[in-house]
């Protein structure tokens, strides 16, 4: 009997009115190439998916779709002239695209994105992976195809648009990576300075570079004429994203910089930034910067490096994110989240919080521009959501729409500030410096996303005169249906905090149907997206969990609790038995049959609380966590494939690193009290990379006969898109919980061998184990 099961590339249909394939079949927009950007929060005609023209006559979007039948994910880009839409919008014809682009994917990634329009509006460019590789494409006004740029072999890691007609192009992976990637056959090779998972797990079966890998060159072309301007010769090793939305470059107007994230190796001593940090108490664990990154600046012509920080970004927020934007005369940039050695050593201690700065190329010079406040003593703080430039002298900070604060909280006006000549002060620029003599135009926006999270999706077009019309029915499947509707929900934990979410009964439950099993999802919810799984794609069955008679409650964690700091598993365990005990004490649920799932960073939080609360859950399902453990600590060392949730997040977590092991690694590190688990866990692995950080607590399972399985999605990702992987998963999940928390099992011919291993789990342990002990699921062995 073998628990490390190699997921099929099929999974047979479920038996409900809304199944997995329910969820897996809604349409969604995408305006981005790369993995799920969370900072997205839709908000009518503002959506970001929906990509203007600068001149407001046409306005694209791709839509993607599952294709059950073929495995695939079809990729839909359309481009709509928008008199045509506003047209229909007032009653006409329904309007025709002016040009269409279909690409199905078969692997992880989606089939195009990356939109940019060219600044004249005369041509849109996007990245299309249909020749197999990322290929950098673009439409021009007029035509009916769409005209390949790129000659990479290996494919476009990025590309940036410079000015009106050149076009900056990355390769996914230069003459050499920067990792080694060992081959099956492959010979000997230096791992020193390697991290382990790159060593042991380098090699990728698919054979497209992960994000470990690092471009090398960059061309810079003329794409009305295609000529080849430059090709530096210079590695770039990019660390974290710093662009416009999680870029992982930014490149000036002039194509004369490059701004990008590097591992830094300075660290603070509590007053100030050192740049040797073996010139420090190595007892001192104030703030250590292994695996951070430091924005960095590259000049093109001479091949100049320039570090005019010196200090990490800020860790703050997103998991540590700097955006780095332009002015339009390419002698200024902002930094919005970084630290800096201008202010390296502050009166009376204490290290400032991060903030926004300029550097100016020109006179190689820092201007602060605002710093940011604490809230709370290690808890988030009062960040800009984005930064922009309104003239090359006036900076507008933007406060509202931080994901991580919560919604009732969003509302921070916008602050500008503008240089005088010395020093950025608040306020809006004189006049005088605007002497473009331009007004701004108003926005036209033509097409509204309409949804809530019980208001499945759709795309209107909207009139001048406030008409609507429904243009593409995002889930026609789900109209029509009498759908259970999710209520918001509120609780307060014993320490006072208080937690909301999300709570939907099963079809037809009436109070005298009895107390319900429970399905806890940790990973949360947006107002204005429909509820169907999650956030994500991957384990949470959501809509589905209902027709097996679950209660499902999707909790959202507050916003102080989701940073790195001593507290944080204890904090995220007292919500849950909080949110437990408040429908118990409503009467809704059956306290011995409630399980959760944890995907990401919530994984850790499901792990604790199995770990430091054993009867909480009776079953639990995790994948592809940061599970902060011994094994997961080691094999990030050296590691510059994560340089945002580097080490020092482990170290903030349990107060010191591993050495010697203190009382708090000890007791708080899941994988050292795997003894204590008594929830049978199913463990969803998207990719061979994903394996390691799961194995300790895996195999502390294995090793102590606790239930436990394994499933592996060779070619996956960290948010599952191939519709046979998205199925194995979610539809898993519930069969998972299902079986051990009520005893069910569902008689498809084709689980047959799913059911005999987990019923041999079950086995042996309740026939082997102490009997005085035996856990909750072997009442029904």
């Amino acid at each position: 009997m073998s628990d490390l099961f190699i997921a099929p590339s099929s999974a047979q249909q479920p038996f409900s009115d809304w199944s997995v394939e329910d969820n897996i079949t809604i349409d969604q927009l995408s305006a981005y190439f790369q993995p799920v950007n969370y900072s997205i929060h839709r908000s009518g005609p503002n959506d970001p998916a929906f990509s203007y023209s600068p001149d407001r006559k046409y306005v694209a979007f791709n839509i993607e779709s599952s294709d059950l039948e073929n495995d695939e994910v079809v990729s839909h880009l359309r481009i709509f002239d928008l008199d045509s839409l506003a047209r229909f919008a007032d009653g006409g014809a329904f309007p025709e695209p002016v040009f269409e682009n279909i690409v199905a994917s078969t692997n992880a990634l989606p089939g195009m994105g990356s939109f940019q329009w060219a600044t004249d509006s005369s041509a849109l460019f996007f990245l299309s992976q249909q020749s197999g590789h990322p290929q950098l494409l673009h439409w021009v006004e007029g035509s009916d195809a769409a005209v390949p740029l790129s000659e990479s072999v290996s494919g476009v890691f990025y590309y940036q648009l410079i000015g009106s007609d050149r076009v900056a192009i990355f390769d996914q992976l230069g003459p050499s990576g920067r990792l080694p990637t060992p081959g099956a056959n492959s010979g000997p090779f230096v791992a020193t300075g390697h991290a382990i998972r790159a060593v042991v797990l380098g090699h990728d079966r698919s054979g497209r570079p992960e994000a470990s890998l690092w471009p090398r060159q960059m061309q810079i072309l003329n794409w009305r004429s295609r000529s080849i301007e430059h090709e530096p010769d210079a590695i770039i090793h990019v660390g974290a994203g710093i662009g416009s939305g999680g870029d992982p470059l930014s490149v000036s107007p002039d194509g004369r910089w490059i701004a990008f994230a590097q591992i830094t190796h300075t660290r603070s001593d509590g007053r100030c930034w050192r740049p040797d940090p073996l010139a420090l108490d190595p007892s001192d664990r104030t703030y250590s910067s292994r695996n951070a990154v430091e924005v960095i600046f590259f000049d093109v012509e001479t091949g100049e490096m320039r570090r005019p920080f010196a200090a990490p970004i800020g860790r703050q927020g997103n998991g540590g994110y700097s955006q780095v934007l332009w002015s339009s005369d390419s002698q200024k940039a902002i930094a919005s989240n970084t630290y800096t050695a201008a202010d390296q050593c502050v009166a009376g201690g204490g290290v400032f919080p991060p903030g926004a700065y300029a550097y100016d190329t020109d006179l190689d010079r820092v201007s602060p521009i605002l710093r940011y406040n604490r809230d709370v003593e290690r808890g988030p703080m009062t960040m800009a959501r984005r930064l922009s430039w309104v003239s090359d002298d006036e900076v507008r900070a933007d406060f509202r729409g931080w994901p991580f604060v919560p919604f009732d909280q969003r509302e921070i006006p916008s602050t500008s500030f503008f240089w005088n000549g010395a020093e950025w002060v608040p306020g809006a620029a004189p006049a005088q410096l605007h002497n473009d003599g331009r007004t701004a135009e108003p926005q036209r926006h033509i097409l509204e996303v309409r949804e809530d999270y019980n208001l499945p999706p759709a795309i209107f077009a909207l009139s001048a005169s406030g008409e609507s019309r429904l243009l593409i029915d995002l889930a026609p499947h789900a109209r029509d249906r009498d759908l259970v509707e999710f209520e918001p929900i509120s609780w307060q934990d014993e320490m006072g905090v208080p937690w909301t979410g999300l709570l939907a009964l099963p079809p037809g439950y009436t109070p005298s149907d009895g107390r319900l099993p429970l399905l806890l999802q940790t990973y949360g919810f947006r107002e204005n997206r429909f509820i169907a799984e999650s956030w994500t794609s991957i384990v949470y069955p959501g809509r589905a969990m209902l027709e097996r008679g679950f209660a499902v409650l999707i909790v959202r964690h507050p916003a102080h609790i989701l940073l790195p700091f001593p507290e944080e598993g204890r904090a995220v365990t007292r919500g849950y038995q909080a949110a437990i005990d408040h429908l118990d004490g409503m009467g809704i649920v059956d306290t011995e049959r409630v399980g959760t799932i944890g995907w990401s960073r919530k994984s850790f939080h499901v792990e604790y609380a199995l770990t430091q609360m054993p009867d909480l859950f009776a079953a639990a399902v995790i994948a592809d966590g940061f599970s902060k453990t011994y094994t997961l600590y080691l094999s990030w060392v050296d590691s510059e494939a994560t340089p945002r949730m580097g080490i020092s997040q482990f170290e903030d977590t349990y107060g010191s690193d591993p050495w010697p092991l203190s009382e708090e690694w000890i007791n708080e590190s899941p994988g050292f009290n795997t003894h204590r688990v008594q929830a049978p866990v199913r463990i969803d692995a998207p990719s061979y990379r994903a394996v390691l950080p799961e194995w300790e607590f895996y195999a502390g399972l294995r090793a102590q006969r606790t239930p436990v399985d394994m499933i592996v999605y060779p070619d996956g990702r960290h948010a599952l898109t191939r519709p046979s992987e998205r199925r194995v998963s979610t539809q898993g999940s519930i069969d998972w919980l299902d079986f051990w928390i009520n005893g069910v099992e569902d008689p498809d011919p084709a689980k047959a061998d799913q059911y005999e291993r987990w019923r041999g789990m079950r086995e042996e342990r309740c026939i082997w184990g102490v009997q005085e002990n035996l856990p909750r699921y072997c009442r029904f062995h």
